[in-house]
């Protein structure tokens, strides 16, 4: 179901769209400019929630319902969306395989299991005709091309590889599910194991996250031929190192790992849950340190309260979770005063980046673990916020204890 999120005036730009362009007689549209809607369609991109659907499948679903009618009107517009959603799931969905290189502590990968309605292979035959011909295609695509603008000095070199199966409109779409699914899974080993933190960093501007997807991630059809010539990739750092962990630290990750995603479909806040560890992930695989700053914050924005929180209660919230809460409040509010800094256009200082980095993602981590967990089995996430609201006084929490009691007895509720 495709509806308009709250806060958007969704009548501005139908009004909009219908002045600047004409739906002509043969279907086709005149516009005073190449570019003249552009901006209306990326706002009502962002103004529709559609719950499992990628930005891609949105972006299509827009491009197509602006052109149904010459003057349009938000009711309308709603319900040519969904018509045009349901042709789309129908007509136009088939299945993709997209293709993960994958980089550092592979043997926590293994097996087959869903993610976001993506189906995730890590432990396929590397015999099977599909892979052979999809790898040949891989090396196909990089070969005689320079690749030193976008990846300098990258050599492409042969890794592991996880398969994402997912029904997709087209090419683009299929990454975007397959991405956001992955990322959920590589976010589960990223909460749990990161590189050290050196006094004086040998590898500076290099990902916290130590199981990451290296570049040219490819789309194909399920015979192994590739669906599009375009791939994807992330900022990559040749000074990353691959470092196995050892079997007895690999047993502790892999049980952890096991509980977490046993968590995660009991959830009250599962969507939630599964957001934040695609943020986790994608904060820590960052090579700036600023940008893994930026997103670390955002992802404590996301699970220590609602939308428009203010930053003080955030940093409140999440120092609770600790034994020295008066400690952890104060290294929080220095986080924040540099989340501001940054914000305002200062940058963080070279010799204190990556210092800052691995800060909040401490202060981040204990939240993080009951908000993906749910220990006390709290039905909704206002009560865990609200747990973490509780005064750190074991007097004040007696006292409002016994306050409880006295309104229960006059209510006669017990």
């Amino acid at each position: 179901m495709i509806e308009a999120r709250k806060g958007f005036d969704l009548s501005v730009a139908l009004n909009a769209i219908s002045s600047a362009r004409t739906i002509n007689g043969d279907g086709s549209i005149s516009l005073p400019s190449i570019t003249a809607m552009d901006k209306w369609e990326s706002y009502l991109a962002s103004a529709l929630i559609a719950r499992g659907k990628s930005d891609a499948f949105i972006r299509s679903v827009v491009g197509r319902a602006i052109k149904a009618k010459q003057d349009l009107s938000i009711g309308e517009f709603l319900k040519d969306c969904r018509r045009v959603a349901h042709e789309l799931e129908k007509d136009r969905t088939k299945n993709y395989k997209v293709l993960f290189p994958m980089w550092g502590n592979s043997n926590l990968l293994s097996g087959r299991r869903k993610q976001c309605e993506v189906w995730l292979n890590f432990g396929f035959s590397t015999n099977s005709t599909f892979i052979k011909k999809a790898v040949k295609e891989r090396v196909n695509q990089v070969d005689g091309r320079d690749f030193s603008a976008d990846l300098p000095g990258y050599s492409f070199p042969i890794l592991p590889l996880a398969i994402g199966t997912v029904k997709a409109i087209d090419p683009e779409d299929a990454y975007m599910q397959a991405d956001d699914a992955i990322s959920l899974e590589l976010g589960v080993l990223s909460v749990l194991c990161g590189r050290g933190q050196s006094i004086i960093p040998t590898t500076p501007n290099t990902p916290i996250a130590t199981t990451l997807v290296a570049p040219q991630i490819t789309v194909h059809e399920m015979d192994g031929a590739l669906s599009t010539d375009t791939f994807w990739y992330d900022k990559w750092s040749l000074r990353s190192k691959s470092k196995e962990l050892d079997a007895e630290r690999t047993k502790v990750v892999l049980e952890y790992a096991h509980k977490i995603r046993s968590s995660l479909p009991n959830l009250p806040w599962r969507q939630e849950a599964g957001e934040a560890l695609r943020r986790h992930y994608r904060a820590f695989r960052h090579t700036d340190p600023e940008a893994a700053f930026l997103d670390a914050w955002r992802l404590l924005e996301l699970i220590a309260g609602p939308n428009y929180t203010k930053n003080d209660l955030l940093v409140e919230r999440a120092a609770s979770f600790f034994r020295d809460r008066k400690e952890m409040r104060e290294l929080g509010r220095h986080l924040m005063h540099r989340r501001n800094s940054i914000s305002h256009g200062k940058p963080i200082r070279a010799d204190d980046s990556e210092s800052l980095v691995f800060q909040v993602r401490s202060l981040i981590q204990p939240m993080l673990m009951n908000f993906l967990t749910n220990p006390f089995e709290f039905s909704q996430l206002t009560e865990f916020w609200s747990f973490a609201d509780l005064d750190e006084s074991t007097e004040k929490r007696e006292r409002q204890k016994y306050l409880l009691e006295c309104a229960a007895r006059f209510r006669k509720e017990c």
